[in-house]
Order: C-alpha cells, then structure tokens, then sequence
C-alpha cells in the first residue's frame, strides 16, 4: 500500500468539521459598517439580534491561519483523553487549557457529537476552530508528511463544508479558508497523548507535525446564549459534524469600595 492510499485509509480518524454562520442582512447598513470596523480595526462584539456574524480574514490576532492550526493541535494533543475536546460527550469543559483572547473549539474523529460548555465563555474572546483538518507526524520527512495531511484534506468536498451560528448558516467562499500548518512540536500530558482513531499512537516530543485543512476565525460574539454548528464531508462519503451550545459571559462590573468610618 502507497503512502497516499494509506492515509487515505485513515482518514476516518483525522478528519472533522466545524462551523459557524451569519444572519441574512443584505443591504442592512449597520451590518456593512461593523464589517467595515472589522476589517479595519479587528474583532468587535456583534449582537445577533442586529447583524450578521462576521469571519475575521486571515490573517488575525497577529497570526495567520496556519500558525493558528499549529496552535490548535497544540491544545488538542496537551489534553489527555478522559477530558480531551474531540472524546467529550454532551457535557464539555470548555475552558480547558484556553488562554488568551483567542479560544478553541473542539471538533470529532467521527461521527455526530452534540456539547454543551459547561462552563461560560468570557466576553471579548474570538473562536477559532476547524471546518476539517487532518494532522501528519512520525518517521517521515518534512515533504512526505506534508503530502500526507494534505491528501486527506483533498478528499473533501468544498461544496459540503458548512457552519451555522444561532442556526443561520455562513455563506462564504470555504475554499478561501484552507490553511496549512508551519512544522511544530507537542508536548503530550504526563498521562500520554490521545491517539487518534485509525493511528498506531500519539505524537511523541520528539516527532515533527504539519496540519492542513479549513478554519474560520470568529470575532467576539454578544453576551447571552449561543450555538455553533459545523460539519463536513469527503469525496468517499465520511461525514462529521459537531454542534456546540454556550454562553457568552459579561464581565463582572466591579463595584467601588463603600465608605466607611469608625465611629
């Protein structure tokens, strides 16, 4: 079997989706400019109630994409299986080895998973996550692995990338969004990394790794409840999809110290 037939072969355990989607608000005025103040000056919270969710273009928050894919995979494979984002069931801790303005969403190794955060989300964070990605490591050279992730990544059909915020749909050119990984390392948690399914082990120190695949990068969104929901499909029929539920939370007003003299 041929390198490329053989990660084909495991593309079961290395693929998954994401999503995200915007209100249908055209012509809507107040939409063009928060779009316009975007572009210009970066993420700004968009109430749903008042216009449509907006994708920051690569690249955002000083990095690109592809440094942000490294970056996801990081977190992913630092987090041992019991709690890891991609093996949570309905209930899912989402604030888990999040930092920074910049939080992650996790996606599946197959299959439809349905989570809602159990914690809240902090407002003025930005959430990137993958439509589909595919990670390569172990014994190969940089070129090969890069083939390898990149077949995988092939094999999708752009035409059924989706995500949907607030249950309406994100209607965007995907195939702008793709993205592939500079090489990076990972440090797996004392208990040993997750070990994706189809894979013989987890990524080891030691070993190099690339990613490829599609992103969006979501700026804050308002205060309140929210849903994400994501999905994809290949040209050989593998479906994924990932739903998750939330709240965003406003920061806590923090009241001036009452005066006080002893009598």
């Amino acid at each position: 079997m041929g390198c490329t037939d053989e990660f084909r072969g495991a593309s079961r355990s290395l693929l998954f989706r994401a999503g995200i989607m915007r209100k249908r608000t055209t012509g809507n005025r107040l939409a063009q400019c928060l779009a316009a103040l975007v572009a210009v000056l970066g993420p700004v919270a968009i109430p749903a109630s008042t216009a449509r969710a907006q994708v920051i273009i690569n690249p955002g928050f000083s990095n690109s994409y592809g440094d942000w894919s490294a970056r996801w995979w990081q977190w992913l494979f630092a987090i041992p299986q019991p709690s890891n984002p991609n093996f949570a069931g309905v209930n899912a801790d989402c604030a888990r080895g999040q930092a920074g303005n910049v939080w992650f969403l996790g996606g599946s190794f197959g299959g439809e998973a349905r989570r809602v955060c159990e914690a809240r989300i902090p407002q003025g964070k930005a959430l990137f996550f993958p439509l589909i990605t595919a990670v390569a490591y172990g014994d190969k050279d940089l070129n090969s692995l890069r083939v390898m992730a990149g077949t995988l990544i092939d094999l999708v059909d752009v035409q059924k990338l989706y995500c949907a915020i607030d249950g309406q749909k994100l209607s965007i050119d995907f195939s702008n969004f793709r993205a592939s990984s500079p090489t990076f390392s990972v440090l797996p948690p004392i208990y040993g990394s997750i070990v994706p399914p189809g894979l013989r082990r987890g990524p080891n120190p030691k070993d190099t790794l690339v990613a490829d695949g599609y992103w969006l990068l979501v700026p804050p969104l308002s205060p309140g409840p929210h849903s994400i929901t994501y999905g994809a499909m290949t040209t050989n029929g593998f479906v994924v999809g990932v739903s998750y539920e939330f709240t965003i939370k406003p920061p806590e007003v923090i009241k001036p110290p009452t005066a006080w003299s002893q009598p």
